[in-house]
């Protein structure tokens, strides 16, 4: 990618988003965290964005960028899986649960995603996704201590709150997917994660496919111990085969405007794999816009409960915009 289409791209994501850390911007990117802050320095000192300390923040009232240096483009399709996926997984949050959320580049979308789900009590090693937690109409935000790191806290005494701890869905962001295992950037990250899976009921691995094939310093947990994976739809079909076999459900989160959604219509597409009965495949009816509408969230419960054929949803209205369409 070129430097003048990654500052398009950061633009529009930071823009969008209200603000990105370099570690989401480098894979977003598929760059070096060396050229995002070079990029983000640039951009600083043209006025179509403000850096500080660990990423971006859009610039204030009181500093607009030129017309010329920041055209209004929308980011490549590569910059919205994180966030593709993040929503996906807010769906998954149910109103009054416990949650847990790893550090990492993928959680920090999700939290932004989970500001709009209600009555949560949140348990995260993170600093950044608990700031990004901040003013949400939630029960409960847990930060739980230790040694800081870039993607959260780690150590003796993180592990030993953890362990205390009992949380309905854990949502880990995996650093790497290779051999039939998720893994972790270190040992620690790695003691972390672990620890997060067993105190919660229900595991859900977010991993773009930047992941798939990326070597993890640890691992983490065996493909089979995810109750569900959330990743891109661009994932390879080579990816997919192993998934099926090993992973109860696997949901690919899709671009709304490459699903050939209307613009600011709630709709957003995703397919729902289930890796029993692979012999039948059926299609579900639309969701229906009356009454209480709870899109894919009624969606995953059908499917947990069926008997188990490939069930592929091209699209579904999100509930949290009441949006119906023809």
């Amino acid at each position: 990618m070129l430097a003048s289409q990654r500052h398009r791209a950061i633009s529009a994501l930071v823009s969008s988003q209200g603000g990105a850390s370099n570690l989401e911007l480098t894979r977003a990117l598929g760059v070096s965290e060396t050229t995002v802050r070079r990029d983000l320095t640039a951009l600083h000192e043209r006025g179509v964005l403000r850096r500080v300390h660990g990423g971006a923040l859009p610039v204030g009232p009181d500093r607009k960028a030129p017309r010329s240096t920041a055209p209004r483009v929308s980011a490549p399709q590569v910059s919205a899986r994180p966030y593709d996926i993040a929503r996906t997984a807010a769906t998954l949050a149910t109103p009054g649960s416990t949650i847990a959320l790893s550090g990492g580049a993928g959680t920090l979308p999700l939290a932004r995603a989970l500001t709009k789900v209600p009555d949560l009590t949140v348990v995260t090693t993170s600093l950044p996704v608990a700031d990004a937690l901040r003013g949400a109409r939630h029960r409960e935000h847990i930060v739980v201590g230790g040694i800081s790191t870039r993607n959260g806290h780690v150590g003796a005494l993180t592990l030993a709150t953890i362990e205390s701890l009992h949380v309905d869905t854990v949502f880990l962001a995996a650093h790497g997917v290779q051999a039939g295992r998720f893994t972790a950037a270190s040992e620690p990250e790695a003691d972390i994660g672990r620890a997060l899976i067993a105190a919660a009921r229900r595991t859900v691995v977010l991993a773009d496919r930047t992941a798939w094939g990326r070597t993890g310093a640890a691992p983490v947990a065996r493909l089979d111990q995810a109750d569900a994976v959330i990743t891109d739809s661009s994932l390879g079909a080579e990816a997919r085969s192993p998934l099926g076999e090993h992973v109860p459900r696997l949901i690919l989160a899709c671009d709304p405007s490459a699903a050939g959604a209307a613009p600011n219509t709630g709709q957003e597409s995703v397919s729902v794999w289930s890796s029993y009965g692979k012999d039948r495949a059926c299609r579900l009816p639309p969701l229906s816009c009356g009454g209480v509408v709870s899109g894919l969230r009624d969606l995953l419960n059908f499917c947990q409960f069926s008997p188990g054929p490939e069930f592929v949803v091209p699209e579904y209205r999100n509930a949290s915009t009441g949006l119906c369409g023809a």
